[in-house]
């Protein structure tokens, strides 16, 4: 997670304009996990806990059945990851399913989400070098028109489902498996 993320939320907590205008939900909260990132988390979504203390809810964290409910208790997704090699080779799994879950998001403009986000039009993408001050300018923006957080969630719900769609994937598993036994 960037440096500059709990500088961001902490202006958002703290805008006056905003009070009362918006939720903040920590997904997959875990009570007993051995690493200690959550609560890390928590001080950053809420800086800590020293503002707007009722706008920050936790999700906690399910099981693989059902865990994609807590995206129906939010508009908008936050996928904030740092550029380097190990967060490049992870997969655009967020994006996907947020998409399928019709939410906007707000990216950070790094290899996986690239491989789907077209900023502005998809998502709000935040460049590395702008973080200190855009995520808390995205999320405001988001905030202030949920016009354009639903266009967002349209598109790329439409942008998600014309690739990703089980019935695609399926399709194209199958044709791989018949390949594969009518090369044998």
């Amino acid at each position: 997670l960037h440096d500059a993320l709990p500088i961001c939320f902490a202006r958002l907590n703290t805008d006056q304009n905003l009070a009362g205008k918006y939720q903040l939900y920590l997904m997959g909260f875990n009570q007993n996990d051995s690493t200690g990132i959550y609560p890390v988390f928590e001080k950053i979504f809420s800086a800590n806990l020293t503002q707007n203390e009722d706008t920050y809810y936790r999700i906690n964290a399910a099981n693989v059945y059902s865990y994609a409910q807590g995206y129906n208790l939010f508009d908008v997704a936050l996928a904030p990851l740092t550029h380097n090699h190990f967060n490049n080779c992870k997969s655009e799994l967020k994006m996907i399913e947020a998409g399928f879950m019709k939410k906007a998001m707000i990216v950070s403009d790094v290899m996986p989400y690239k491989i789907i986000a077209k900023p502005g039009i998809n998502c709000l993408a935040v460049k590395e070098s702008a973080y200190k001050l855009s995520w808390y300018l995205n999320m405001k923006k988001l905030i202030r028109n949920p016009g354009l957080a639903s266009d967002l969630a349209e598109r790329l719900h439409e942008d998600i489902t014309s690739v990703y769609h089980i019935d695609l994937v399926n399709k194209t598993r199958a044709e791989l498996y018949k390949a594969l036994t009518d090369k044998k």
